[in-house]
């Protein structure tokens, strides 16, 4: 990216040269087509050439869009005058010329050098030492090389096109492809639940407003330590039970909580309305439909996704907090 442009001209240049000095065409493969020499066409024609390097760096700032839609309308034409069989095609024993140069209009136009769709004009060609020629060879060239064409596998190669995209081209043209479905459509959403998250969010804030300004609270900069009384888990446990659901722990010495789907509900919450308006019919305590809640994992990072500068005491120990003068013990971050 931070080569200098004309740097970049030069090496396209001296590669499109290296391509004019082959004896025959060669594919992206090394195979070479004895029958074709398209390419020789531009010994010699540094003006043809400048045109050509800048036609391929406009290419290159197209978006990969952009360039799929080029590509396939010069491929989709070729197919449409091509004469050859698709057996010959196949077997690559035959070429034809029917690609046209990539020319930059913009590159001839500021050297002023009119080109015109029936003809190529030319007025007062700057004198430059990079072009040798008189105004009349500059316009022959010119003239000559928008109505050359060259082979596939050279079209190819100035555009650097591997194969891959040339066989995805192809396939468009084809009209074999169609809209690739995501594997995860129609399945049930991974993410968080974006319900629960709201409602969390409004109740962490409600938990800052109230302790933000407190005096129990140690401060330090912009952050302040909640009441020892108040820690992440016991926090999460009875979010958890006002939304109606008894969290399970599955290891009570490590505080790692059970699956989301395995949490109890509590009695008089339902799962849905209908169940509730049932249980209600019937004469039974009913209290309300148990709303969605999150893994401690999820609670814990938009915690500290939300409200960074809210912090509880470690644990140390067992049932041991920051301050006390027992042992050392593993600091629990996420008490």
């Amino acid at each position: 990216k931070n080569v200098p442009k004309t740097e970049v001209i030069s090496r396209i240049q001296t590669f499109i040269e290296s391509l004019s000095q082959n004896k025959a065409c060669i594919d992206k493969f090394g195979r070479r087509y004895t029958s074709c020499t398209c390419m020789q066409f531009l010994q010699n024609k540094p003006l043809v050439q400048l045109a050509m390097c800048h036609a391929i760096l406009e290419y290159s700032d197209m978006t990969h869009v952009q360039k799929k839609h080029h590509n396939v309308e010069r491929l989709r034409y070729a197919k449409m005058v091509s004469k050859m069989t698709p057996r010959e095609r196949q077997s690559k024993k035959k070429t034809e010329q029917l690609f046209a140069l990539p020319l930059s209009y913009r590159y001839l136009e500021n050297n002023r050098v009119i080109v015109d769709a029936s003809s190529v004009t030319e007025t007062a060609v700057d004198d430059d030492s990079s072009h040798p020629l008189s105004s009349q060879e500059q316009q022959q060239q010119i003239s000559e090389a928008f109505s050359h064409r060259v082979c596939e596998a050279s079209w190819l190669r100035l555009l650097n096109i591997g194969h891959h995209a040339e066989k995805v081209h192809k396939q468009y043209i084809a009209g074999n492809l169609s809209i690739i479905t995501h594997q995860n459509t129609g399945k049930k959403r991974k993410r968080k639940a974006e319900d629960a998250i709201e409602d969390l969010r409004a109740s962490l804030q409600a938990l800052h407003d109230e302790y933000i300004n407190s005096s129990e609270c140690n401060r330090k900069g912009d952050e302040f330590t909640l009441p020892v009384s108040i820690s992440k888990r016991n926090y999460y446990e009875s979010w958890c039970r006002e939304k109606g659901w008894e969290p399970i722990k599955v290891d009570t010495a490590n505080g790692q909580y059970a699956k989301v789907k395995d949490f109890e509900l509590l009695d008089g919450y339902y799962k849905t309305e209908e169940l509730a308006s049932l249980a209600e019919a019937e004469g039974r305590h009913v209290v309300g439909v148990a709303k969605e809640v999150i893994s401690f994992a999820n609670f814990n990072s938009s915690w500290n996704d939300l409200f960074p500068n809210m912090k509880t005491q470690g644990r140390i120990g067992r049932g041991l907090f920051i301050g006390d003068s027992y042992g050392s013990g593993k600091w629990d971050r996420n008490r």
